[in-house]
């Protein structure tokens, strides 16, 4: 059996034919005798009267003028409100794809970060949110949320090379101070001559200075090592905090001699889960690893800013063999970063003074890695 999905949008307060004939269905399979439907007259009627979007999935037939309608989901702006299969009722096969396709649907439009699922606590929707990587939201008890990821869709800016921290010394290097989650006034006191030729360059403002994070990492690296956790992830990525405005997102300023090379990724990518704190998850959706595979990244070059986002997809690599300096094991690296945090979330930077020194960090490939 072939099915075919239909999605319609219904201009706010306008009268559609095909909203009108749906909501007749689905109230006559409410009325009949087998009393297959959960829902009430009300939630059917309420559902369809504040409804914005909706699919219907069908029988492909060879006749457009003959559709069977076997279900339908509507929406309301970003929540699933009424989810319903006919004349079944409640079969959970057909209302898993309908849910998986009314998701695939909503986070396509950009307003979204997140969507909802109003199972009014019926088994049969709440099993098949469950399935789509929805979660119960925290208060309520129907309502099921998952968010929408979308990484790599913020500008990547290459500022000019800083000539001084291209060809360092690795005497200079040693000396530059380790700096971890240092406030503005704690590198002023605190920080290196390496961190003020990148300030110099005024690629920032005092104020956005003023509610930043500022870390300075120096190590020495031999082959199949990193000074960062090797892997795909985001920075202080928190979706809770992803709002609907560029305002909303932290600007991530970052410079390295480019041992052990840094890929930033540059495709969009989409996905959808239930929460975020878990990226091992996260790195495994089919999606991001598309990303991976696409090969659609820009390297930190040596003593080059780079300026990403919150949102940016990014990979630490280990330092290869051909890396290191002619006839040398080993070689210094640095790397420091600056974190902006925006008006809107400025709590969440380092309180003024705060700061420590920093731990000189090594993370090495796995055997199955190397």
């Amino acid at each position: 059996m072939s099915l075919v999905y239909h999605k319609f949008n219904r201009p706010e307060g306008a009268t559609d034919p095909v909203f009108e004939h749906l909501k007749s269905l689905t109230l006559a399979a409410c009325h009949s005798q087998a009393k297959y439907s959960d829902y009430s007259d009300e939630q059917v009627v309420n559902a369809y009267e504040t409804a914005t979007d909706m699919i219907f999935v069908a029988v492909a037939t060879t006749s457009p003028l003959f559709v069977v309608p076997l279900a339908v989901v509507l929406m309301s702006l970003n929540t699933i409100t009424l989810t319903f299969t006919l004349p079944a009722g409640k079969g959970r096969k057909i209302v898993i794809s309908l849910i998986e396709e009314a998701v695939n649907y909503l986070r396509q439009k950009e307003m979204y970060d997140s969507i909802l699922c109003q199972t009014h606590g019926f088994g049969w929707i709440t099993s098949s949110a469950a399935y789509n990587k929805f979660e119960p939201l925290a208060g309520s008890s129907s309502l099921y949320r998952t968010y929408v990821l979308r990484f790599n869709v913020d500008p990547i800016t290459v500022y000019d090379t800083i000539e001084p921290l291209v060809n360092i010394s690795s005497d200079k290097i040693k000396k530059e101070p380790l700096i971890e989650n240092g406030s503005y006034d704690y590198i002023k006191q605190n920080g290196g001559p390496m961190l003020d030729e990148l300030l110099n360059q005024n690629i920032l403002t005092e104020k956005e200075l003023s509610r930043s994070r500022f870390d300075v990492r120096v190590g020495l690296l031999r082959a199949g090592q990193s000074q960062n956790p090797l892997g795909i992830h985001c920075d202080f990525f928190n979706p809770d905090k992803i709002n609907n405005g560029v305002a909303d997102r932290l600007k991530i300023l970052f410079v390295t001699n480019a041992y052990s090379e840094t890929r930033l990724y540059t495709k969009p990518c989409i996905t959808t889960m239930a929460h975020a704190k878990d990226w091992y998850k996260i790195v495994r959706q089919p999606e991001v690893d598309l990303v991976v595979k696409s090969n659609d990244y820009i390297i930190a070059k040596r003593g080059q800013p780079i300026m990403f986002s919150d949102r940016t997809l990014h990979q630490a690599t280990a330092l290869t063999k051909e890396q290191l300096p002619p006839n040398s094991e080993v070689v210094w690296r640095y790397m420091m970063r600056i974190v902006v945090y925006p008006e809107s979330r400025a709590d969440e930077a380092p309180k003024p003074g705060q700061g420590c020194v920093g731990v000189p960090q090594v993370y090495m490939m796995t055997e199955q890695e190397m």
